[in-house]
């Protein structure tokens, strides 16, 4: 049975990434922007989602994580690994290479959607207490209009999830942010999903922290050097030692099994 995340019906373009053995959806932060709009618009849910080399690696180990990501509809370029083996695939193809436009984090479409004419109830799920609320007292200065309603999620236990799950139906927001980390925030999102949260629901990792100055985020010119993990490495050795040390290799080992090589 194949791992290979298949292809929802949607309107975004699905492309396969091979030497991850995953497919993602190449999109700017305008186009997923104008997705986010159209979805508000008409009234319908879409799951939007990030790859990066730790998802890669949740997505072959986790089952549950896996059929979050066979579940979304939107699943972008959230790390330069993936980008350019995607490159690599579309040159093997003949097919032009997409430029770093197509890499995009959460921080870099999140201010100009919660400012999207069509947004007007925006829920942010994640973060601690402080961080949450400074995420949208920023948010709200960028959107006025707009109507926030923020739940922290930083200490979290199985038992908060009903009374979330209250706090948003009660809201009906047009677009949930959830930043939980993986893969808390993806079994999060699918439980919520499955209690019928609609509007654009979204999982976001530290995006809440960063964007409320919580946490250091990646100056620019380091994503364009492809060294931004570096430089988040040396920031917080600590907590992402592993991810970026290990993990990769762990990845590896998973794909070459999975392949029957030894």
């Amino acid at each position: 049975m194949t791992t290979t995340q298949p292809t929802p019906t949607n309107d975004a373009a699905w492309a396969d990434v091979p030497a991850l053995e995953l497919a993602v959806t190449p999109l700017t932060s305008e186009e997923v922007l104008a997705r986010i709009s159209s979805a508000v618009e008409d009234e319908r849910r879409i799951l939007l989602a990030g790859h990066n080399l730790h998802s890669a690696y949740l997505f072959h180990a986790d089952p549950e994580f896996r059929d979050f990501y066979q579940k979304a509809d939107i699943a972008v370029l959230d790390g330069w690994p993936v980008l350019a083996l995607l490159n690599r695939e579309r040159r093997r193809r003949g097919q032009t290479p997409l430029p770093s436009d197509y890499r995009i984090g959460s921080t870099d479409w999140i201010p100009a959607a919660i400012e999207l004419p069509e947004v007007s109830r925006v829920c942010v799920v994640g973060a601690s207490e402080a961080a949450n609320s400074k995420f949208i007292e920023r948010a709200q200065q960028l959107a006025p209009a707009t109507v926030f309603l923020g739940i922290p999620g930083n200490p979290w236990a199985p038992e908060h999830l009903d009374d979330v799950a209250t706090k948003v139906d009660e809201f009906s927001p047009q677009l949930t942010v959830i930043g939980m980390g993986m893969p808390l925030q993806e079994s999060i999102a699918v439980e919520l999903m499955s209690r019928g949260l609609g509007g654009v629901v979204a999982t976001v990792g530290g995006a809440i922290d960063q964007l409320a100055g919580e946490q250091s985020h990646a100056p620019r010119w380091t994503g364009r050097l492809r060294v931004e993990w570096l430089w988040r490495l040396a920031s917080s050795p600590r907590r992402l030692g592993h991810r970026y040390l290990v993990e990769p290799f762990k990845l590896i080992r998973l794909l070459r099994a999975k392949r029957g090589v030894l």
